[in-house]
Parts: structure tokens; sequence; C-alpha cells
């Protein structure tokens, strides 16, 4: 029918059949209809991110917000897109720009935390994390990301009361998991570190960090046979991992495989 609502409402429902390429059509038909309207181009711009044609992504969400200068959720799509597109400053402002909208986005300071992250920006990305979570306390996500943040400001207790907080908000979220055995690690507990890589393969057993990890702890806990299977995992499920390749070869050498070892190191380069 010659009604962009109706392409639109046809867009929709290939979006939830996941039948994007033609949702993305149907969007386009509303737009040759009605060159003005917002939520196609906003949505349009959603299915492209989805495809990860970030670059389209970015041209239909620049037209929503050119529309609507009040759409704040454009203005998060579009630096979520520029975030995907490494264009930092630009990803920035547009998070700014939501949040001068929306004052209490949680999702805007937990995302614009993970672009201050990125950029080794710790300090800046805690304050973020710290806001969506005085937005939104039962928040496992915001908690997961200060916990990240804390380790890397080596501030190791309140690290793991982070991700234990994330962890009692969402018992399945491995990542947390992961990142809590990393601050064990670092506070020497390494039996229980051990225990939370455990489960964090548990849940999610294509988690090569998570293995990296349980060899890391199984080394200074010198049980290298065990450690050397951990790391070889981890390699298994991504062939390029830098530091489970040069671990792996600590583990050799520990065991008397020296030869394999120096492969190894060498490799990690």
């Amino acid at each position: 029918p010659n009604n962009a609502v109706a392409h639109c409402n046809s867009a929709r429902a290939l979006v939830d059949m996941e039948r994007l390429e033609a949702a993305l059509a149907e969007y386009d038909h509303a737009i040759a209809i009605n060159a003005d309207l917002v939520e196609a181009h906003f949505s349009r711009g959603n299915v492209l991110f989805g495809m990860q044609q970030f670059e389209a992504a970015l041209i239909s969400f620049d037209r929503a917000v050119a529309l609507d200068a009040e759409l704040a959720e454009g203005y998060f799509r579009r630096a979520m897109t520029l975030q995907r597109l490494k264009r930092w400053d630009a990803a920035l402002a547009s998070y700014e720009q939501a949040l001068v909208l929306v004052p209490d986005y949680e999702e805007a300071y937990l995302n614009r935390g993970t672009l201050f992250h990125a950029r080794g920006q710790w300090d800046l990305a805690l304050a973020d994390y710290d806001q969506a979570i005085a937005i939104k306390a039962d928040y496992p996500q915001a908690h997961s990301n200060r916990g990240a943040a804390l380790l890397d400001l080596k501030r190791f207790e309140k690290a793991l009361a982070s991700l234990d907080q994330a962890i009692a908000l969402k018992t399945d979220f491995a990542q947390a998991y992961s990142n809590r055995g990393v601050a064990l690690v670092e506070l020497k507990r390494f039996e229980e570190a051990l225990a939370s890589f455990d489960r964090a393969i548990a849940l999610k057993a294509d988690h090569a960090e998570g293995y990296s990890n349980r060899g890391a702890a199984l080394l200074d806990l010198r049980r290298f046979e065990e450690a050397l299977a951990s790391f070889d995992q981890a390699i298994a499920l991504q062939a390029d991992y830098a530091e489970a390749i040069f671990k792996r070869g600590v583990a050799l050498r520990e065991v008397g495989r020296v030869e394999e070892a120096l492969a190894n190191f060498a490799r990690a380069r």
C-alpha cells in the first residue's frame, strides 16, 4: 500500500522474524513515500546496525536526528555506531547530546563509560558507571563494568565488591565471574579465583578469556599440566590469543618442554 506507516509496521514484523534484508526494503519504501518520517530513518538505522553496516546506519541516524533534534535515542544509537567506527570524539559528543536531552539516561552513561574505558580514561569511565548505578541500582552490566574499571585502577577489593554485586543481580554473568577471578588472583586468593573462572567457563563454554585466566591462576598454584590444558583450550577458541600463547610458553617451560616454550614465546610476539 501507498502508506509509509504501513510499510514501517510491515518492517517491524519482518525484524521480529529476523528477515532483516526484507525489513530494510520496507523501510526504504516508507522513506520513498515520506522522506521526513523519523521513525523510518531511525528504525532503518537500527536494522543496518544489526547487520553491522555501520557507515550506512550512521547516515540513517544522522537523518533521524536532523528531522527531530530532540530524539535522545537517535543520538544514543548514533553514538553507539560512531563508537563501532572508532570515531571516539564524535561518539562522545553524541552521547553528551543524548544526556542533555535525557539527563537520567542510564544506558548513555554506561556506554559513554565504555568509550572512556576503551581510551584508558578509567577515572572518567568509573564516574559514568557510578552515575548509571545511581540512576538504576539494579543494573548488572554497570556494576560489572565498574568492577572492570576498578581492576584497571588496581583497586582490587572494591573491584571484587562491584563484581559480586553484578553476579548477585545476574547469576549467569560469565564475564563478571571471569573478572571476579582476576580480582581474586590479584588478592592472592587463588583457589577462589579458580572457582570463579570455572564458573565463567561453565556458563560460557566458548569463553577464551575465561580459559586463559583459569590457566594463569593454575600457574600461580604451580599446577602446570592443568594450566597447560587451560591455555590449550583458550588458544583453540582464539588462535591469535597472544597472552594465552605466552603463558602457555611459561607452563611448558615449567614442565621442562623448553623448545616448545621458546616457540610459544616467539609466536606471542
